[in-house]
């Protein structure tokens, strides 16, 4: 008996890791976190960069729920790790606004918008955003 139940906890641990990762290549979103019972509250909605300049730029959205929003960015798509939060800092918002700065002029940067801990971009991938020269 005590063998068999290795065996049972590996085979079940198996099918989760395979359920898991099933979930993650049909989605649209990467998860950085927990994923939540309802994506669709927390999907960031009219999403914009803004007022982007030689150091800067600003990512605005909204969501249908009052959630914890940030931009978490990187200089390539394979090291994503800095976050910025915006001015409200972690307190749950409809509408988000998060200004990145201190970059370098003429630079690409990739970013995702994380709402609750799950990140957000286009087709599975992250936004890119180039600073002006």
């Amino acid at each position: 008996m005590k063998k068999f139940i290795p065996w049972i906890i590996i085979i079940l641990l198996a099918g989760v890791l395979g359920l898991g990762f099933y979930y993650l290549l049909n989605r649209d979103v990467t998860v950085l976190g927990t994923d939540p019972d309802n994506i669709e509250s927390i999907r960031p909605r009219n999403m914009r960069i803004t007022q982007v300049d030689a150091n800067s730029f600003t990512v605005e959205w909204k969501t249908s729920s009052a959630v914890v929003g940030y931009v978490k960015y990187g200089e390539s798509s394979d090291n994503i790790v800095t976050v910025v939060q915006g001015d409200y800092g972690v307190t749950p918002k409809k509408d988000h606004k998060v200004k990145v700065s201190g970059l370098v002029k003429g630079k690409k940067y990739y970013f995702w918008v994380v709402s609750n801990n799950i990140a957000f971009g286009k087709d599975g991938r992250a936004l890119e955003v180039l600073t002006i020269e």
